[in-house]
């Protein structure tokens, strides 16, 4: 019997110093990339000290633009030469895919400016800020099943894309 008064005492003034204590708490704040000495840059090529944003509508135009090219023979084209594993993407889709079958933007649910520097293009000698960007799309996929009818596969995606800016339209 005098155990188990102390231990039922010591929890019951657990209960309380917790019931009373004060709360901690916090408002939702956006993730800020952390800067990274170790990315490589190319050659000529400078980081950017402040990340800006790159616009919303420029992203969703690249999206729709590589969405539209799903299932074509354009869609090489829009894939970089990092992309990894673009060969075995382009060879699953000219397989497995339905002929007839389209991808559809459902909604862009995240655009994040990963990391930015400053180069000259070698097309044109201008200064361009590169920025590489990802993006979270829903897309659906629609084709018509012989057996089963038109059918749609909703899925999510994330895009991380290479996009290039005149410096004279940044500063704008």
């Amino acid at each position: 019997m005098k155990k188990i008064i102390p231990t039922v005492m010591v929890m019951f003034a657990i209960i309380v110093v917790c019931q009373f204590s004060p709360s901690l708490a916090s408002d939702f704040r956006p993730f800020n990339p952390i800067p990274s000495p170790n990315i490589k840059l190319p050659l000529g090529a400078m980081p950017v000290t402040t990340i800006k944003p790159v616009d919303v509508r420029v992203v969703e135009k690249m999206v729709e633009s590589i969405i539209g090219s799903w299932n074509t023979f354009n869609l090489d084209a829009r894939l970089g030469k990092e992309f990894y594993n673009k060969s075995r993407l382009l060879d699953t889709l000219a397989v497995n895919a339905p002929r007839d079958a389209k991808l559809r933007l459902l909604s862009i649910q995240g655009v994040q400016t990963l990391s930015q520097y400053v180069m000259t293009d070698p097309n044109d000698n201008k200064r361009v800020l590169v920025s590489t960007v990802s993006a979270t799309a829903r897309t659906q996929a629609e084709y018509n099943d012989p057996t089963r009818g038109f059918r749609t596969v909703e899925g999510t995606n994330e895009y991380v894309l290479l996009v290039k800016t005149r410096m004279e339209e940044v500063k704008k």
